[in-house]
C-alpha cells in the first residue's frame, strides 16, 4: 500500500508495495539496516487441454494473453502425448510462461493401450469392471494401481512427459480410487441416495487386490459381512476441507493499530532509519526535475517513529485497507467405524466415532507477518473485529 508522509516536502510514491530501503545514519553508529518486503510469493497458473489442430501462431497469441493477464505458469493436458508437449513447451516459454504437464493418472478414459488389457481395470464389489461398466459418468474408467502392469503403464506415461525438455513438473490428477460417496450437493444430479456404501461404487475387488490383501491379512474382503466396518480393509477415513479466497479487500483498524503502536514484531527494529522509495515533488504534488529533466529520487532519511507511528501515518485511511486473500483449513475430521465384533455386548448394529475441528489453520500472505490477523475477523465491516476461534467436537453415532 502507499505510504504518504505529510512533511515539508511531499513525497510522490513510484508504486504500491515496494520495498522500504535501508540506510545507515552517518551520525548514529547504532543505526542498522532493515528491509521490508511485501513481494508476493504466489504464482498463478491455469489448466488447458491442447488442440492438435490449433496452429503455433494461435497458441503464441493465447500464451501471450495469459502472461499479460498475470498468469505465470500453464499446466497442459496433451492426453499424454509427449510430441504435442514438445511442440507447445517452447512456444509458452518464449512468452515467459513455465510449463507443467498435466495427466489423468489412475482414471484413464479411452487409453488405447489400456483398452487392449481389460484385466488392468478396477473391479467393483459388485464384480463389474470399469472397462465396460463405468461408475457415475462415462469418463470414469479407472486402472487398478495394485496390478503391476497397469501401474507400470501409468508410470511410463508420466516418464514420457517428464523427459520433455523445458517441462517443470508433471501434475498427477485423479490419483485415487473412485468416489464411494459423492458430495451431498451432487446426489440429486445422479438421483442417488447414499446412506450406506453401495457395492457398485466400492473399488477395487479385482483378483490382484484380493490376493494381495489375503497375503497380508489372511482373509477375503468379499467374505466380510460388512467391509464398511472392516478395520484392515477400510482403515481410517480422513476428510479435510481446504479453502482458498483470492483477492478482495478489508478495512482493519486492528492491524493498523497493532503495527503503528509497535505491538507486533513487524516493527521491532526501532533504531532503523528509512529512505522511502519515491521521487521528490513540491507541496502541490508536482514532480521536481533536475537540470537534465530527470526525476529526483528521494534521499531524505526518516526514523522508524516518523515512518510507522507518526500522526500523518495514522490519518491515512488507505493504510487500513488490506488484501483479504487467505488459505484456510476450514474443517478436518477423523472417522472410525468400530468393528462389529466389538459391539456384540452392546445393542448396536453399527457404531462410529468422529473427531472434528474447524478453523484449525489459516495463512493470510498479505497481512503483516506477526499480526496473526485472520481476514475473516473483520467481518466485512472494518473496525477491530472479533478474533476467529478454533472449534473442536467429538461425535458418536450408532444404529440399532
Amino acid at each position: 500500500m502507499k505510504r504518504l508522509l505529510l512533511l515539508t516536502i511531499l513525497l510522490v510514491f513510484v508504486a504500491c508495495n515496494q520495498e522500504g530501503k535501508k540506510h545507515h545514519d552517518n551520525h548514529d553508529e547504532h543505526s542498522h539496516d532493515h528491509e521490508m518486503s511485501t513481494e508476493s510469493s504466489f504464482k498463478f497458473g491455469t489448466w488447458i487441454t491442447s488442440e492438435k489442430d490449433k496452429s503455433n501462431e494461435d497458441y503464441a497469441a493465447e500464451f501471450k494473453k495469459y502472461k499479460s493477464g498475470g498468469i505465470d505458469e500453464v499446466l497442459i493436458n496433451t492426453l499424454t502425448d509427449p510430441k504435442e508437449l514438445e511442440r507447445l513447451t517452447p512456444i509458452a516459454a518464449k512468452e515467459g510462461l513455465k510449463v507443467h504437464a498435466w495427466i489423468m493418472a489412475v482414471n484413464r478414459p479411452g487409453d488405447t493401450v489400456a483398452l487392449k488389457h481389460p484385466e488392468w481395470y478396477m473391479v467393483s464389489k459388485e464384480g463389474k469392471s470399469c472397462f465396460d461398466t463405468r461408475p457415475y459418468v462415462g469418463y470414469y474408467q479407472w486402472l487398478c494401481p495394485t496390478r503391476k502392469e497397469s501401474r507400470n503403464h501409468i508410470l511410463g506415461l508420466v516418464e514420457g512427459l517428464a523427459k520433455v525438455e523445458g517441462v517443470e513438473s508433471v501434475h498427477l490428477d485423479y490419483i485415487r480410487f473412485p468416489d464411494i460417496f459423492l458430495p451431498i450437493g451432487l446426489l440429486p444430479k445422479y438421483d442417488l441416495v447414499q446412506d450406506h456404501e453401495m457395492p457398485e461404487y466400492d473399488f477395487c475387488y479385482c483378483d490382484v487386490c484380493i490376493s494381495e490383501f489375503e497375503k497380508m491379512h489372511h482373509k477375503n474382503p468379499l467374505e466380510s459381512k460388512n467391509t464398511a466396518n472392516d478395520m484392515e480393509w477400510k482403515n481410517f477415513r480422513l476428510n479435510a476441507q481446504l479453502e482458498y479466497r483470492h483477492g478482495g479487500h478489508i478495512s482493519s483498524e486492528a492491524v493498523n493499530a497493532l503495527v503503528s503502536k509497535g505491538v507486533t514484531r513487524d516493527t521491532e527494529n526501532r533504531s532503523t532509519t528509512y529512505i522511502i522509495p519515491a521521487v521528490l515533488a513540491d507541496r502541490f504534488g508536482n514532480v521536481i526535475l533536475d537540470d537534465e529533466g530527470n526525476t529526483i529520487q528521494n534521499n531524505f532519511q526518516y526514523s522508524a517513529s516518523d515512518v510507522i507511528a507518526s500522526s500523518a501515518f495514522n490519518r491515512i485511511g488507505e493504510l487500513s485497507i488490506l488484501d483479504a486473500s487467505v488459505v484456510r483449513l476450514r474443517e478436518l475430521s477423523l472417522h472410525y467405524d468400530l468393528p462389529v465384533s466389538k459391539l456384540k455386548k452392546f445393542p448396536f448394529k453399527t457404531a462410529s466415532i468422529t473427531l472434528a475441528g474447524r478453523n484449525l489453520w489459516y495463512y493470510a500472505p498479505y497481512m503483516p507477518k506477526y499480526a496473526n490477523y485472520d481476514p475473516e475477523s473483520a467481518g466485512g465491516g472494518g473496525g477491530f473485529g472479533v478474533p476467529s476461534s478454533k472449534q473442536f467436537s467429538i461425535g458418536f453415532s450408532a444404529t440399532f
